[in-house]
């Protein structure tokens, strides 16, 4: 066999292991905590509470990536998150607001931080960075 066969052979293979090198391992640590949780790990009610509690994770996720393919930086993903969940408390529990009315201002606030901070990027040429590290 030609060493340019042998050479993708081998390439294949390794592409092979590293498509699913991840899901394997994945695999061998959910086989492992539903080991040590005596099943507990793998149930539906558990896996539904991980879906539910890694969606913002999620969503913040990939609007942070949506900009680092863009080469800029956005550090105040966290902060922004955290100061629409705090309005939202404070609407819903200290002012007693009805529920929609606040998640409405909560998130109009959300978009705002947002388009000031990108209007400030944008059209004041200040880096993402600093924008972002000041929010």
């Amino acid at each position: 066999m030609p060493a340019n066969q042998r050479r993708a052979r081998l390439t294949s293979r390794l592409s092979s292991f590293r498509n699913y090198g991840l899901i394997l391992g994945l695999a061998l640590i959910w086989i492992a905590f539903d080991i040590r949780t005596d099943g507990i790990f793998l149930s539906q009610r558990n896996l539904g509470n991980l879906g539910v509690q890694t969606a913002i994770t999620g969503i913040a996720a990939v609007s942070a990536v949506m900009l680092i393919v863009t080469r800029n930086f956005d550090l105040s993903v966290g902060s922004a998150v955290a100061l629409v969940g705090v309005i939202l408390a404070e609407l819903t529990i200290t002012a007693n607001w009805p529920l929609l009315p606040a998640m409405g201002v909560a998130v109009v606030v959300g978009v705002a931080m947002g388009l000031w901070q990108g209007w400030v990027v944008a059209r004041l040429a200040v880096p993402s960075f600093i924008v972002t590290l000041a929010g």
